[in-house]
């Protein structure tokens, strides 16, 4: 285990996430998807100027960034970047010995995506075409 000495820039610390995640054999996508959120976090915790590395990030500097993304993107949208937010935080705390501030931390509620329902029209056009009473039955033609 390492530490990670003082006025250590966390966006430093992303490409040796980068190398755990390709260790473990992580898709490119996901490793990109778990980097973006890693340097997004990153730039979000450096306008903090008493932040000066990981150590220092707080569960109130999560929040704040969780809080941020749900006034712009989707609740699903938070629930992913949570989820790589939680692989980095322990990456952290693996490699450097770092308290993971993601620890315990429940994601965001996702709410059930609703799914298109064919109309009532729609139906009773489709029984038509396939009885028989449109130019062709069930796809086949006359």
């Amino acid at each position: 285990m390492h530490s990670i000495p003082r006025g250590h820039p966390p966006a430093a610390d992303i490409a040796g996430f980068d190398l755990t995640l390709r260790a473990a054999g992580r898709a490119a996508k996901t490793r990109r998807t778990y980097r973006d959120a890693a340097s997004w976090l990153a730039w979000h915790v450096s306008r903090d100027r008493a932040v000066t590395g990981w150590a220092d990030v707080s569960r109130t500097h999560i929040r704040e960034h969780f809080a941020s993304l749900a006034g712009e993107y989707s609740a699903a949208y938070a629930s992913n970047q949570h989820r790589a937010l939680q692989a980095f935080g322990k990456c952290l705390a693996d490699e450097y010995g770092v308290a993971n501030p993601m620890a315990g931390m429940k994601p965001p509620r996702v709410p059930p995506k609703l799914v298109p329902v064919i109309s009532a029209q729609h139906l009773d056009r489709l029984l038509a075409v396939c009885s028989g009473r449109g130019s062709t039955r069930c796809g086949t033609p006359r």
